[in-house]
């Protein structure tokens, strides 16, 4: 027998990141600040997969607005550059793609 659930069991989010390519990687394993950010979350900066390619980004909540994306963007660029200080992040192309959870 099916018990009908009453709550909504799916949450979509919208992730905002990078490419996590083989030079951020590289840059990342190099930083101390990363390492310490992955054991403290001060700035939720998380991995994900998507579309059998990685990413390092933000998890944002709906609504989102331009203004608002502009924000996280400057905001995401600032933390990743800390802890990769020799990545050009202008040369780095920004990415949002949506993220279901199921509960």
């Amino acid at each position: 027998m099916l018990r009908r659930m009453t709550s909504n069991p799916i949450i979509i989010k919208f992730f905002l990141g990078f490419h996590l390519n083989s030079e951020v990687r590289m840059y990342l394993n190099q930083s101390h600040a990363w390492k310490e950010e992955q054991l403290i979350h001060q700035h939720n900066v998380k991995e994900t997969r998507y579309e059998d390619k990685d990413y390092i980004g933000l998890l944002l909540n709906s609504p989102l607005t331009t203004p608002l994306l502009k924000n996280e963007e400057q905001q995401l660029k600032s933390i990743l550059q800390s802890y990769c200080p020799k990545l050009q992040m202008d040369k780095q192309k920004i990415y949002l793609f949506p993220q279901l959870f199921i509960s």
